[in-house]
């Protein structure tokens, strides 16, 4: 009986390994004996029966001689192997997705709700978006000294476009950037206009709309702590020129704040600098 039961398992045994074995992309596994190979299909026979396979679907073919012949690649940044049991699995380790939305937190200490939409383009080595903010302080704050040193000046909102070149690929946890933003700061301020007339002076008060339109240069980095969020560090530093009203103001203001020591200014231009910690959600 016992000697049965070995022919049993040996024929058993040789008839399986006898087969070709085909794994799936989604780590399915169907045995026989592969009939035909297309572009589109894969056609193999077990037990009299002809099954039709996608080619697309197919990741690769062990074939009865022990031969394997990759069919399609596993998708980029997953790795795919087999244990003991024949079964596949995918452990992926891609951290990229498309399209990226974050807030800045820094901000928050100056009153503004900061928002950040980025578009990582498929080398995922480049990356550009725009923001927005609004500002709910009623008067500017020291943390906007070039407006706070006009009179009655109150930050609105700010408007923004950038382009990041990252280190290294983003699908890595975490990579260093540089690149550019070109940010536009609306606000508003009280014009004081000093008339002379007949020997006498007069001053009127005009409420007035102006802006900052700079070009930043920024640095910084870009952590992923899951597949879906992580935080992202800016530091930038630029500038931007005084024009009319704004330029004249400032000036006036600038000259009249040091008294007689330097009563005129002609200052033209201004440096900007931005800070950002911006926690983000993948999308």
């Amino acid at each position: 009986m016992k000697f049965k039961l070995i022919i049993i398992y040996f024929f058993i045994s040789y008839f399986f390994k006898a087969q070709d074995n085909i794994y799936f992309l989604d780590g399915a596994i169907h045995h026989g004996k592969t009939i035909e190979i297309s572009s589109e299909f894969i056609l193999v026979s077990n037990n009299n029966f002809i099954d039709s396979f996608l080619f697309s679907k197919i990741l690769l073919i062990e074939y009865q001689n022990g031969r394997n012949e990759i069919i399609n690649k596993p998708k980029e940044n997953s790795i795919q192997y087999l244990d003991s049991s024949k079964k596949t699995q995918e452990r992926s380790t891609d951290f990229y997705k498309v399209n990226q939305v974050s807030l800045n937190t820094a901000a928050l200490c100056n009153s503004d709700i900061a928002f950040f939409y980025e578009h990582i383009f498929k080398r995922k080595l480049i990356g550009a978006g725009l923001m927005g903010a609004y500002n709910f302080n009623t008067r500017a704050s020291f943390l906007n000294l070039f407006i706070a040193t006009l009179a009655n000046s109150k930050k609105n909102y700010d408007l923004g476009a950038f382009v990041n070149f990252y280190l290294n690929r983003l699908n890595k946890k975490n990579q260093f950037y540089f690149g550019a933003f070109v940010k536009y700061c609306q606000f508003s301020y009280t014009k004081i206009i000093v008339e002379n007339s007949n020997g006498a002076s007069s001053v009127k008060y005009v409420n007035t709309d102006d802006y900052q339109l700079a070009t930043i240069f920024t640095v910084g980095s870009h952590f992923n702590f899951t597949e879906s969020f992580f935080i992202k560090s800016y530091f930038g530093f630029g500038g931007f020129n005084l024009r009319g009203d704004y330029r004249e103001q400032y000036n006036y203001q600038l000259g009249a704040n040091r008294g007689t020591k330097k009563p005129n200014q002609n200052v033209g231009f201004l440096p900007k600098l931005y800070l950002g910690i911006n926690v983000g959600f993948k999308l």
